[in-house]
């Protein structure tokens, strides 16, 4: 696992909906809507290629997992791929799901993470594939995305096809995707810093051919221009 995470509140009276740009980060979340009006569910999302905009209107109670890359079929049985490109809703796969919603609504905060760890404990099934898959995301995140899928293989004594095999059934996206994610994450990071790091100085030192194909590559994979993104990074 990456990390839990919690979301909570509610937008400020007369202030609109609250606005939410979740990035594509290689990662697969399963998420509990503990205040859905239809009572709590949970749903699993897989590997985004763009980024999803959540506009908040009303009161938000979510609580989540969210699994390094490879990760998530050691407690999902199922290929990551299968997660593409919907959400699936998490009964399908963890058919005791809506029970674990029922409970996780009733308890603190505290309790809730205590509970959900306790849950995943008895999920878990480690398997090659996704060993495999992380050691080879580990390394594509500590190189920030400069790094071949050649590399890769080298570095694994493996073969680049095992490779993409591999992330197509613990990852969700191939090897290339990820990378191309990692080098986006990294750019978006720099941009979020304070100061006025200037574009063609981001799309250097993050490995991109120009400004220009960098501003291309972060439109497609963020839905706003850097520009837009820093500008509601201040804002939000």
């Amino acid at each position: 696992m990456r990390c839990f995470w919690s979301l909570t509140g509610a937008p400020d009276a007369g202030e609109g909906p609250a606005l939410n740009r979740i990035l594509p980060d290689n990662c697969i979340d399963v998420i509990f809507d503990l205040a859905n009006v239809r009572g709590p569910n949970a749903f699993i999302v897989g590997p985004m290629l763009k980024a999803a905009v959540m506009l908040h209107d009303a009161t938000v109670d979510m609580l989540g997992v969210r699994f390094a890359p490879g990760a998530a079929t050691e407690f999902l049985d199922l290929r990551a791929t299968d997660l593409a490109p919907a959400d699936i809703d998490a009964s399908e796969v963890w058919p005791d799901a809506p029970l674990i919603a029922e409970q996780l609504a009733s308890l603190s905060r505290t309790e809730r993470l205590a509970r959900f760890a306790q849950y995943l404990t008895t999920r878990r099934r480690a398997n090659r594939e996704a060993a495999l898959a992380m050691s080879t995301a580990v390394l594509i995140e500590r190189a920030r995305g400069a790094i071949s899928v050649a590399s890769l293989a080298r570095l694994l004594s493996t073969g680049e096809r095992r490779l993409q095999r591999t992330f197509d059934a613990a990852v969700g996206i191939g090897p290339k995707q990820v990378i191309r994610v990692a080098r986006f994450r990294e750019a978006a990071a720099t941009l979020s810093q304070p100061g006025e790091i200037s574009l063609s100085r981001i799309a250097l030192d993050c490995g991109y051919a120009d400004q220009a194909h960098f501003t291309r590559e972060f439109v497609l994979l963020a839905g706003v221009t850097p520009t837009e993104f820093r500008r509601e990074k201040r804002l939000v």
